[in-house]
C-alpha cells in the first residue's frame, strides 16, 4: 500500500519531449506504450489549422509534454474513488489494456487492481466500466488487507498444468499502515482474467511461491516498509522476467532486482539478483536523496537499453 495525497484521482498519462524509441508493449515490459498503433480520424468543419476543420485524430499516446486524462471515477457520486499507479499497454488489435489501483467502495480506503480496456471507435477513445480482477485474500494470508501496484508481461508461463499468457507481479500485504508489504505473482490467460494467484507451494510442497518477495528477506521489522512497487521486464517473450521491487527496510530504501524463470512456476528458478542496484547518475532531490524506489522498467530493444523512470 502506498500513502495517498488524493482520493478523487482521474488516471492521466504524461508523455515528455526525451521519451526514446519504442520501448513498452506486454511483450517487452510493463507499464508500456508502443511506437505505431492504430489511430482514427474525426473531421469537423472549418477552414484554419488548429480549429474544427482539422483532421484530428483519437489515439492512447499522448502529444509530446501533454499530460492525458485517461479517466476518472466512473459514476459522478463516486468523489472518493482513487485511481492510480498504473501498468499499461497496447495490443496488436489496437487496444489498451490499463491495470491500476482502486478503491471498491466510496471513501473506503482498501486497494483492489482494477482493470479497464479502452477502444477507438468512430473517431472516438471509450473505455470500458472497472473490473476489479485482483482483490485481498481472506483473513490470515499474506495480502489479507491491499492488493496494488500491478506490473504485467506477456509471455508463456505454466501453473498446475495449465499454460498462461500473462503474468503480473502486485503488492500485497496484511496491514492498514503501510508497513510489511510484499510482492506476489499471479497469472491469466486474458489481458481481463480471470486472474489468478499464485498462492500455493511449488513441487517441493515446501516452499511457498507467494510471496515471491517477501519482506523478511531483507532487513525489514515490524514497522518496517517491506517490498512492492513492483515492475515486470521480460527477458525472451516467454518465461523468463526481471523483476524490480522497491524495499523499504531499517537499512535504508532502494530496489532489488532479480531475474526469475517462470516457464515452469510450480519449479520457477531464480537465475540471479542484484541485491540493491546503483543509483549512480540519478540526481538527488530536494533533500538531496539519491535513492530509487517507485520506479518503472522497460527494454528499449533498438538501442539496447533499459529505461527507468523514477
Amino acid at each position: 500500500m502506498k500513502t495517498k495525497s488524493l482520493l478523487n484521482c482521474g488516471l492521466m498519462f504524461l508523455l515528455a519531449s526525451c521519451v526514446p524509441s519504442p520501448v513498452d508493449s506486454a511483450e517487452g515490459a510493463s507499464s508500456g506504450i508502443q511506437d505505431s498503433q492504430p489511430t482514427s480520424s474525426a473531421i469537423d468543419s472549418g477552414d484554419k489549422p488548429g480549429d474544427s476543420s482539422t483532421t484530428k485524430k483519437a489515439s492512447f499516446i499522448p502529444e509530446v509534454g501533454e499530460v492525458k486524462l485517461l479517466f476518472s471515477p466512473g459514476k459522478p457520486e463516486e468523489t472518493r474513488i482513487y485511481n492510480y499507479c498504473p501498468s499499461i499497454f497496447i495490443d496488436s488489435d489496437g487496444d489498451e489494456h490499463v491495470y491500476f489501483c482502486t478503491n471498491k467502495v466510496d471513501g473506503n480506503v482498501t486497494d483492489y487492481i482494477g482493470y479497464r480496456k479502452g477502444s477507438i471507435v468512430d473517431g472516438s477513445i471509450s473505455y470500458t466500466d472497472v473490473n476489479y480482477v485482483l482483490e485481498h485474500s481472506d483473513l490470515g494470508h499474506w495480502d489479507s488487507r491491499h492488493n496494488c501496484d500491478p506490473s504485467v508481461v506477456k509471455g508463456e508461463f505454466k501453473y498446475k498444468g495449465e499454460t498462461y499468457n500473462y503474468l503480473m507481479a502486485f503488492l500485497g500485504c496484511l496491514t492498514s499502515d503501510s508497513t510489511r508489504n510484499e510482492t506476489g505473482i499471479a497469472v491469466s490467460k486474458s489481458p481481463s482474467g480471470p486472474w489468478v494467484k499464485c498462492n500455493s507451494f511449488k513441487s517441493d510442497g515446501v516452499t511457498p511461491i507467494n510471496p515471491i518477495v517477501p519482506y523478511a528477506e531483507f532487513q525489514v521489522g515490524e514497522s518496517g516498509w517491506g517490498t512492492g512497487q513492483p515492475s515486470l521486464v521480460s527477458v525472451d517473450k516467454k518465461g523468463k522476467v526481471l523483476l524490480f521491487t522497491t524495499v523499504g527496510a531499517s537499512n535504508g530504501t532502494f530496489t532489488n532486482l532479480r531475474e526469475y524463470d517462470f516457464s515452469d512456476i510450480d519449479n520457477y528458478v531464480l537465475l540471479r539478483q542484484r541485491n540493491s542496484i546503483s543509483s549512480q547518475g540519478i540526481r538527488g532531490t530536494v533533500s538531496g536523496a539519491t535513492f530509487i524506489n517507485n520506479a518503472d522498467f522497460a527494454y528499449d530493444e533498438v538501442n539496447r537499453r533499459i529505461i527507468l523512470s523514477k
